[in-house]
């Protein structure tokens, strides 16, 4: 069976972009376009990972992942990945305190997002 990835943006060709991409390497893809509906998706969905981006509606991408981490069953980890065109360390660092796995500045590579992936969802 694929593995789940949530894929929370709110720009219509990123969603698009990723969906292809992950659906081309046998993922199974969500979306949200807003934080709410990501963290809702998160909740009934139980996805293998988390593609956040920071700058959302709703909530912002900081305010899921430290959502998911405040709900998140005992000894249970969905790793997130946030996507942001934030370069400022200052931004990327609150995303891990946040309770990001991983932080990757957009434009980005494909290749690099799907290796961060794979290397995430085998531990």
């Amino acid at each position: 069976m694929a593995a789940k990835i949530l894929v929370v943006d709110d720009d219509a060709s990123v969603q698009r972009v990723l969906t292809y991409t992950l659906k081309q390497e046998g993922y199974e893809v969500l979306v949200a376009a807003d934080g709410a509906e990501g963290y809702k998706l998160w909740s009934t969905e139980s996805p293998a990972l988390v593609l956040l981006d920071v700058m959302l509606p709703k909530l912002d991408g900081y305010q899921v992942a430290a959502k998911i981490r405040a709900e998140e069953a005992s000894g249970a980890h969905v790793p997130i990945i946030m996507l942001t065109a934030e370069r400022e360390i200052e931004q990327r660092v609150r995303g891990l305190r946040a309770g990001a796995d991983d932080y990757l500045i957009k434009p980005f590579h494909q290749a690099e997002l799907l290796a961060r992936m794979k290397s995430l969802l085998a531990r």
